[in-house]
């Protein structure tokens, strides 16, 4: 739960602005939003982690995010959880890119891999609902948002643990 009331300002702003088609003038928070902010800021996310990323996430598809996570999996060990190619055929280039570059992928059928979690180093965390896809990054409306609270991150990190265990090898 997000507390900050400037955070919860704005996203009601943002709902309050598509609502009536107005334009938001976006301004500096908290939140992660699309089309504005959320490759930046995730892309961001990827960048500061030092040791592990685990990703779970519905689609992955997006040049720009494959080659990023291509690039960091030669020095951080990157775990990427999402559906199989049977649910989604979309993903099937992308993760096998991703697995020839060193990342290692698993697929869980049960419950649908719907989430979009980036947990970078087991200390940040990205939670909403920013698919890896140029619709979700570039042109669609998504929020999300980056925790740093520890306790919310370990629950998050559990949750990743319990998925993986659960997956199958892509």
């Amino acid at each position: 739960m997000d507390a900050n009331s400037e955070d919860v300002l704005f996203a009601r702003d943002i709902f309050v602005a598509d609502w009536q088609r107005q334009s938001l003038t976006i301004s500096k928070s908290h939140l992660i939003e699309s089309p504005d902010t959320s490759r930046d800021a995730l892309k961001a996310l990827i960048n500061c982690a030092q040791k592990t990323i685990d990703i779970e996430m519905e689609v992955v598809e997006d040049n720009q995010m494959i080659d990023l996570l291509s690039q960091r999996a030669k020095n951080a060990t990157i775990r990427i959880l999402a559906p199989p190619i049977s649910q989604l055929k979309a993903n099937q280039k992308a993760l096998q890119k991703l697995k020839q570059a060193g990342v290692m992928v698993k697929t869980l059928s049960s419950p649908y891999t719907h989430a979009k979690l980036i947990l970078s180093d087991n200390s940040k965390a990205y939670v909403g609902s920013v698919n890896f896809s140029t619709q979700s990054m570039d042109s669609n409306r998504e929020l999300g948002i980056i925790l740093l609270d520890v306790n919310i991150t370990k629950v998050l990190e559990n949750t990743f643990k319990s998925d993986w265990t659960k997956g199958k090898e892509f």
